[in-house]
């Protein structure tokens, strides 16, 4: 499914996450949404990014990427995203933001744009849709 989502697939992934927020959180007291970087997946095919633009417009709000693509060869295990490239904001998010990314295997990257956006001053959600245990 990562290496080629359907825009149909990516639209119902998107009614769910949408669906699931207005029930736990509202909507109202955030400003934008912001996918987390992909880093095994070329940006043309990232999945936490194509989730957040249709998570957006379900919503009706703004999308920023707030972080840059994370280049990364090799497999996606845990492990192996402890070597990679510490993420970094490129873009101010200047209100309340839901963070979104598409496959939380141990959480990580949710914690470091989370953090990310924390320390810049902008409140955060974080949200994903598909996940797994950590190995």
């Amino acid at each position: 499914v990562k290496r080629a989502p359907t825009q149909e697939f990516v639209r119902a992934v998107a009614k769910e996450c949408a669906t699931e927020i207005h029930r736990l959180v509202g909507v109202s007291s955030f400003q934008y949404v912001v996918p987390v970087p992909c880093g095994h997946s070329p940006v043309e095919r990232c999945m936490s990014s194509a989730i957040g633009k249709a998570v957006g417009k379900e919503l009706g709000l703004p999308i920023i990427h707030a972080f840059p693509h994370l280049e990364q060869a090799g497999s996606s295990h845990p492990k192996e995203n402890l070597k990679r490239a510490k993420m970094r904001q490129v873009q101010a998010v200047p209100g309340p933001a839901i963070v979104i990314d598409d496959v939380a295997t141990s959480g990580v990257h949710l914690g470091e744009a989370s953090a990310l956006l924390k320390a810049s001053g902008t409140p955060s959600f974080a949200v994903a849709w598909l996940g797994g245990e950590g190995a």
